[in-house]
């Protein structure tokens, strides 16, 4: 459809002028976009690879603002600290943040030696870790150490450093970024008590396992004239007890009673199942030493001990 032209229809109609200017293509200035509002452009902001707004969709910020966003004032209140120190180790330049973070004035700061900074731990991880291996390397990154703050408390910190050399390579300048890392110390003193608190409840359990264990098997082995006998038991796992059960012991006579069983199941069930097995068949042996009867006396004992879908379960010889 043509577009519709307003105006006098007995007037005849002119081309527009064309406007010229008369400063050159390269010194025009570009207009800025105006700032983007989330009223203005209902439904979700287009974006691109990686999760980044695409050029075509609405921007949060207009390019004069983006121009305006001052290098200066991003050093001195970046979500980090920042500090130069000269060769010597003195504090030449900090920004705002670190400043801050330590509760000194930046006038104080400069002119500080860094390990002054430290904690006294700090110090000697510095002299003995962090400076040699900056000196041998150039850089260092992620070192934890602590700072002191001016009220006395300590500051846990995450420093990263790198040495600027001049034209002949010697170093001019000590680059260092400093993150606060206390929810992450803290972090990891829970993440280690947990560990301890872990080792512990696997030692209790070991040393429970090993002593309900001992309960199932003969102190030691009885000696039999005649027979030379020799017993070893490996438990499938250290903190859980096992349901394996061995013994030997004399009859009436110059008769001897030997058996050798499994209890179906692991754990304090079975456990208790392995210990009624082992002392019923020593209880129906000294009334009864035929092999037969001893059995049939374990089978009803055991009848009388499963129930529904966990039916007690014992093999043997």
């Amino acid at each position: 459809m043509a577009p519709l032209i307003m105006g006098n229809p007995d007037r005849p109609s002119t081309p527009p002028a064309t406007a010229h200017s008369s400063v050159p293509p390269n010194r025009r200035r570009r207009r800025s976009s105006p700032s983007w509002r989330p009223s203005d452009h209902p439904g979700p902001v287009p974006h691109g690879p990686a999760g980044h707004p695409t050029c075509e969709g609405p921007l949060t910020m207009s390019d004069d603002a983006v121009r305006d966003d001052d290098t200066e004032d991003l050093y001195d209140h970046a979500p980090c600290g920042y500090l130069s120190t000269g060769a010597d180790g003195t504090l030449v330049r900090v920004n705002h943040t670190l400043a801050e973070w330590l509760g000194r004035p930046r006038e104080q700061l400069l002119g500080a030696r860094f390990v002054d900074l430290l904690t006294v731990g700090g110090r000697l991880h510095h002299e003995t870790h962090f400076a040699p291996l900056l000196a041998m390397q150039g850089s260092v990154s992620n070192i934890a150490t602590e700072m002191r703050c001016a009220d006395g408390s300590r500051l846990p910190v995450l420093l990263s450093s790198v040495i600027r050399r001049d034209a002949r390579g010697r170093p001019v300048l000590v680059r260092t970024i400093v993150f606060e890392a206390g929810d992450r110390r803290r972090y990891e003193r829970e993440l280690l008590a947990a560990r301890r608190q872990a080792e512990r409840d696997r030692d209790r359990a070991q040393r429970l396992a090993a002593v309900l264990q001992r309960t199932l098997f003969p102190p030691t082995l009885a000696e039999v004239p005649g027979l030379e006998t020799a017993a070893y038991y490996r438990p499938g796992a250290q903190d859980v007890v096992g349901s394996d059960f061995y013994d030997l012991f004399p009859l009436h006579g110059d008769r001897w009673g030997l058996f050798i069983g499994d209890v179906c199941g692991r754990g304090p069930a079975a456990a208790a199942l392995t210990s009624l097995t082992r002392y019923t068949l020593r209880a129906a042996v000294v009334h009864d030493p035929d092999p037969r009867a001893v059995l049939g006396t374990l089978s009803s004992v055991l009848a009388q001990e499963g129930s529904g879908d966990t039916p007690a379960l014992c093999t043997g010889w």
